[in-house]
């Protein structure tokens, strides 16, 4: 096999494939296997073959010519920056469409409390809304898995707590939807049945889920674009300090510092700040604000509260993990007061010596819970 840079097709190098020594043989192979290579370099490369007649100087024929390039590190995480932001619109656009379907289940509902029982043409209408319903579920499903199978390949050098929480999360959305199948699959018994009474409570029963799941997944949403919007501004400012490393070298070296050369590092420079508008813009967008759930008051917790206290995981200004009074627990904050919106009363338990120990619930029920953090740090007796 022959390959060589493609601007460079004067250094050229050749790399050995094992065939048969027969009139036909056939092989798989990926380029560029084990033979070295530069990243960031476009490649030509083409097989050939010779013959084993010696006295016409080994005769031998060319494949097609191929093209090759290895995107650089930077440029792979790039592409799984822009492949999650995908799959977080796509998710965000099945949300949205999920309310069509809270508004057919409605008018479903409507219908089986005037009707004492259900012809074929309501039969019909229950069985089409099931089936619309799966077909969203599973979508939804699917761009759930592929912000998790993105969320796994996001490298990082430190144990990454909020990258661990919302992996744990896409697992529960994962399982939500086995249950929503799940009671699907029972309508659809019961509609076939026109079992009346018991199909509509199930009904019921999956709005409620299908309700808590959508605030969820919405919250989910919201809370892994903040996370992809940290990590960009980090792969951002890895981007400003390699640049400002070429600058230093260029102005160093005067045989190399040419305009052609200068151009090119303000090309750069100019990408850079186009990506860093953007980046601002959509940090914006995020933290607009909100009519949060709930409000926690936290500071930050030292060594010797920890364990005794609520303690609470935070991105940016959202509670996205709570725990209480649990020994050998890393969350660096803890809350101290509360403040709820009407809505929430009725979802505090009066059995529970306060509501502190709901708060991880209420998270995971999809409710947006808000951090306000004072200066200082509180410490114990």
């Amino acid at each position: 096999m022959v390959y060589y840079p493609k601007n460079n097709p004067n250094a050229v190098k050749r790399g050995t494939i094992p065939v048969k020594r027969d009139v036909y043989d056939r092989f798989i192979y990926t380029f560029p296997g084990d033979l070295p290579i530069q990243v960031g370099v476009s490649y030509e490369y083409y097989f050939e073959v010779f013959d084993n007649d010696a006295i016409h100087n080994y005769k031998s024929s060319k494949s097609m010519v191929f093209t090759h390039r290895e995107s650089t590190e930077s440029e792979k995480e790039d592409q799984l920056l822009q492949q999650q932001n995908e799959n977080i619109n796509s998710l965000e656009k099945s949300l949205k469409t999920q309310e069509k379907q809270f508004n057919e289940m409605d008018k479903l509902q409507k219908l089986g409390k005037e009707k004492e029982s259900l012809e074929f043409k309501e039969q019909q209408k229950v069985n089409d809304f099931i089936q619309k319903q799966k077909k969203q579920d599973e979508m939804m499903k699917e761009f759930a898995e592929k912000m998790k199978d993105n969320l796994d390949k996001v490298k990082t050098d430190k144990k990454d707590e909020t990258k661990d929480l919302l992996k744990e999360r896409l697992e529960k959305v994962d399982k939500d939807f086995e249950k929503n199948k799940k009671l699907l699959d029972e309508l659809q018994k019961l509609n076939e049945k026109i079992q009346k009474e018991e199909l509509f409570e199930k009904m019921d029963q999956l709005k409620q889920q299908s309700k808590n799941q959508t605030k969820n997944l919405q919250q989910l949403v919201e809370l892994t674009k903040k996370y992809y919007v940290e990590k960009k501004a980090e792969q951002i400012a890895d981007k400003l300090d390699k640049l400002s490393e070429k600058q230093d070298k260029l102005a160093e070296n005067d045989k190399e510092n040419s305009s052609n050369k200068q151009d090119e590092i303000n090309k750069e420079f100019d990408a850079l700040q186009k990506e860093l508008d953007e980046l601002d813009k959509e940090n914006k967008e995020l933290n607009k604000e909100t009519n949060a759930d709930l409000v926690l008051g936290i500071w930050e917790c030292s060594e010797d509260l920890k364990g005794r206290v609520g303690q609470v995981l935070v991105t940016q200004d959202k509670v996205i993990g709570s725990e209480d009074k649990v020994d050998n627990c890393d969350y660096k904050d803890m809350w101290g007061t509360m403040l709820f919106q009407k809505n929430m009363v009725r979802y505090i338990d009066p059995e529970l010596a306060h509501p502190g120990k709901q708060i991880q619930e209420w998270i995971d029920m999809g409710m947006s819970i808000k951090a306000v953090k004072p200066s200082g740090i509180v410490t114990g007796n």
